[in-house]
């Protein structure tokens, strides 16, 4: 009724098909998600972030 339509897909990664994707990333055609990391220890903090909307893209915790 809005003229919105949602579709979902999946697929398995490959080296050619990641290939695909940097060639794309490096010529400005496809932005990359924002990442956001944070060390184990600050986990409270990330998740905090995360159920406030606060992050846009991924986060990572780093454990090692």
């Amino acid at each position: 009724a809005r003229g919105v339509a949602a579709s979902t897909f999946s697929l398995m990664p490959s080296a050619e098909l990641l290939g695909r994707i940097a060639a794309f990333v490096d010529a400005g055609q496809l932005k990359v998600a924002e990442v956001r990391t944070y060390p184990l220890e600050q986990g409270a903090e990330a998740l905090e972030q995360l159920e406030y909307g606060h992050v846009r893209g991924k986060v990572v915790l780093r454990v090692a």
